[in-house]
């Protein structure tokens, strides 16, 4: 009987030795636990801070280049010259028809 109790006490310290290292275990991996809960909302985070940058980018892809907002600049500086020169052209227009319509009023006047 002494190989039995030599067995039985060998069981006792691998007993002691498993239950050792299951608690070393739940110890070690305690903390990672707490861990996944803050991983999960990171990437919550960031799944929602990809959907803001994509629809940012997209909302990018529509503005002018430099260049296309170069020419709408020059095109702007064109009307207004154009603006300016037909505001001068309406000037003697109404200049004109003012010197006519006083021709006019003299003439019933006369009449």
């Amino acid at each position: 009987m002494s190989g039995f109790a030599d067995f039985k006490d060998t069981l006792y310290v691998i007993a002691i030795l498993v239950s050792l290292a299951s608690t070393f275990y739940l110890w070690v991996t305690a903390g990672s636990r707490g861990n996944e809960k803050g991983l999960k909302e990171l990437g919550d985070k960031v799944g929602a801070i990809d959907m803001r940058v994509a629809k940012i980018e997209g909302e990018i892809q529509h503005l002018p280049t430099k260049e296309s907002q170069h020419r709408i600049e020059l095109s702007i500086s064109e009307i207004s010259g154009d603006m300016k020169q037909m505001a001068e052209a309406q000037k003697s227009t109404t200049m004109t028809v003012r010197r006519m319509e006083d021709v006019l009023m003299k003439r019933g006047n006369e009449s």
